[in-house]
């Protein structure tokens, strides 16, 4: 859901200073130090499972030629000037990578690039045994001794150090289905490889958010499951406020429309269809979007071997996710709107078009 007053991650007037006259606000705080006023430039992409930013800082003076940031964790805010000050929220934490000095006609720049917490999961390798806190738990190996989210728990706070909240939305999945689960494989895994199959076991997402505060804090991750309800979190307008500059939309046929899962392998030998392993066969389809392609309709199927699968219920679930997962990308597109420090990634929103 989107940012609001009652969960205290945004205030009543940030959000009144986004109608009307403007006047935008943008926080660069790092190190213990505020260089909002020197921000000449800043590109900041925040996806699924990729944060970066680019942020061009005035360095004219040369105070900054022999800074060395790199490594330093920050969260960029976005906000409004207000009648209480300068108000904005926080996204989701950055690290630097890199520093450039760079000399330009009529200006000297400092340029960042950092990344976030989805590219630090890409650098850190999990080994058991090696890689963060070690427990009785933390082996590489888990015979379905855990469900879905505690192998998260285990990857985000124990590899990680990080925060993962407890409270969750439960897709009948990521609660219950407890996987034959395999770590340390050669090559060694990184922890987003592994965070990215457990996610393809649900119909969940992962969001970071930003804690407030300036200390130095871990990322803190929530498990969101979007497809629980249809309510919008946020709607835009052509003819009142809030606003939409342009909106396109592009709405792809679903391909394949129908999802074949292969479960029950036999665990020593690797054979398939055993009298001790007998074939389970996880299905589900999209009837509306099969009709659609030709006149008589055409399905096309997809088949997923998942062998450690030992039952029909959890076998047609994971056909479920998956396709679930696949059609929450064919409709996709471009929505431009003035800056609006309420929606997060994620966040469902509505275009009420009134032109032409």
């Amino acid at each position: 859901m989107a940012r609001t007053v009652a969960n205290g991650e945004i205030t009543q007037t940030l959000i009144d200073a986004q109608s009307g006259g403007r006047v935008p606000y943008i926080r660069i705080y790092i190190n213990n130090t505020d260089y909002s006023s020197r921000l000449l430039y800043l590109e900041h992409h925040e996806e699924a499972y990729r944060d970066r930013a680019t942020i061009g800082l005035s360095n004219r003076d040369s105070t900054l030629d022999n800074l060395d940031l790199n490594g330093k964790e920050f969260e960029i805010g976005y906000g409004f000037v207000t009648g209480a000050g300068n108000e904005y929220v926080r996204t989701a934490p950055l690290w630097i990578k890199s520093i450039q000095v760079i000399s330009v006609q009529g200006e000297r720049i400092y340029q960042i690039y950092a990344e976030g917490s989805w590219m630090q999961l890409r650098e850190q390798k999990v080994i058991a045994g090696v890689t963060g806190e070690q427990t009785s738990v933390y082996s590489n190996v888990f015979p379905g001794s855990h469900t879905v989210y505690e192998l998260m728990d285990l990857i985000l706070e124990g590899a990680m150090s990080w925060d993962f909240v407890d409270a969750h939305p439960d897709d009948g999945i990521i609660d219950t289905f407890k996987p034959t689960f395999q770590i340390n494989e050669m090559p060694f895994e990184n922890a987003a490889a592994l965070l990215y199959r457990l996610l393809w076991m649900t119909m969940c997402y992962l969001r970071i958010r930003a804690i407030s505060g300036d200390a130095i804090q871990y990322p803190r991750w929530e498990v969101i499951y979007p497809q629980i309800t249809d309510a919008v979190d946020k709607a835009y307008y052509s003819d009142q406020a809030p606003y939409f500059t342009e909106y396109v939309e592009k709405n792809t046929l679903l391909i394949p429309n129908s999802i074949v899962v292969l479960c029950n392998q036999e665990p020593v030998t690797e054979l398939w269809d055993t009298p001790a392993y007998p074939l389970i066969v996880g299905t589900a389809k999209d009837q509306d979007q099969i009709n659609k392609y030709t006149e008589a309709g055409k399905e096309l199927i997809q088949v997923f071997l998942c062998g450690n699968i030992r039952t029909q219920e959890d076998a047609d679930n994971r056909a479920l996710a998956i396709l679930t997962r696949l059609k929450s990308e064919i409709l996709s597109g471009r929505l431009i709107t003035p800056h609006d420090s309420q929606i997060e990634l994620y966040d469902k929103v509505s275009v009420s078009d009134r032109r032409g």
